[in-house]
């Protein structure tokens, strides 16, 4: 059965009449018996989950009346009431006169596949958990020690000689900088546990937001934010602000030293997705480096030259990833750095 089922089914139908063939590869999908003739098509719409119906439905409609070939995952139940994912890929097929006259289609059974990738999707979740009750556990230990650590300098720091008063700054430091990169695991942790959002999202709208969460930084070096047309992509404008937001603060983090930094942010149609570019006159990566700093916790400069906790550009990415596009590291044309975003248009 399972042998069986890893396979590719195939049928064809005539639409005068409905009615076409299908392999035993299918059959055994389907659990139906061989037949020389059958509607191949009616008898998959049968067999289709009802949540699923009306989608794989529309997809007939549209390869009948529009000459629309699909390409769709489904599920069906077969008659013992197993439910089984499977993908469907149909297209029409003509005569010598180019006349639409039929359709053919190719089916694979998708279930083991749909399995793991739930699998791994538990796993995750799992994780995600972890990750948000361990770090919002460690916030109030850190506090403690910041806030015990600045009380004991500002009562006996005086009485203390230069190593003790370095010994104890370094302590209250480390603290700081942990508390912050606990703040940085908590938001990575809380996008990953976010639901999955379809909402229509002006990015004008998400940018100037982005924008307004972090003029003190843009106050702070002088810098000129210049903003091009931006379409409207379907998602979270929450979780695409904080996008745009992480990389506008990185492109002002990496300035040149005693520059004002200029950023771009532009936007171009790529056939069926829309690229968004945050183009900037900084220090750049080196091209070697580009995809290592998309990993969380990964820096390329000390904390003194640049600080910040190594985590906003994997965040960025699991964002993205969660909208169904990619992010990346473009060569830039006039020095500095420039990442691309892909979004569905």
């Amino acid at each position: 059965m399972h042998l069986a089922l890893a396979g590719v089914g195939t049928w064809r139908v005539d639409l005068a009449t409905g009615q076409g063939t299908r392999d035993a590869a299918l059959n055994r999908m389907l659990g139906l018996a061989e037949r020389e003739t059958c509607q191949p098509v009616q008898d998959l719409l049968d067999r289709v989950h009802p949540d699923d119906r009306a989608r794989v439905e529309d997809a007939v409609r549209r390869l009948v009346e529009d000459d629309a070939p699909y390409d769709i995952e489904y599920r069906i139940v077969q008659p013992d009431g197993v439910l089984r994912w499977i993908r469907d890929r149909a297209r029409s097929v003509r005569d010598a006169s180019g006349a639409m006259v039929g359709a053919t289609g190719a089916v694979v059974d998708r279930s083991d596949a749909r399995a793991r990738a739930d699998e791994l999707a538990q796993v995750e979740a799992e994780l995600d958990q972890f990750a948000y009750g361990a770090s919002h556990d460690l916030q109030e230990p850190l506090r403690m020690i910041a806030n015990y650590m600045h009380l004991l300098d500002s009562r006996y720091g005086a009485g203390l000689d230069a190593r003790a008063q370095q010994y104890m700054r370094f302590a209250v430091e480390g603290a700081v900088r942990m508390q912050g990169m606990v703040a940085s695991i908590l938001e990575y942790s809380r996008h990953g546990r976010m639901p999955a959002v379809d909402d229509q999202v002006a990015l004008a709208a998400v940018v100037a937001e982005a924008i307004l969460q972090a003029q003190p930084r843009i106050d702070a070096c002088g810098a000129r934010i210049d903003v091009g047309d931006l379409p409207t992509v379907r998602g979270s404008a929450a979780q695409l602000t904080s996008v745009m937001r992480h990389l506008i603060v990185n492109a002002l983090t990496f300035r040149r030293p005693g520059h004002a930094p200029r950023v771009r942010i532009t936007a171009r149609r790529d056939g069926a997705a829309w690229t968004i570019g945050v183009h900037d006159d900084g220090i750049g990566v080196a091209r070697e480096d580009r995809e290592r700093v998309f990993e969380v916790f990964k820096r390329l400069h000390s904390r003194d030259d640049y600080p910040g906790a190594g985590i906003g550009l994997a965040l960025c990415r699991k964002i993205v990833t969660r909208h169904g596009g990619r992010i990346w590291f473009d060569d830039p044309v006039d020095g500095g750095a420039s990442i691309l975003v892909s979004l569905p248009a």
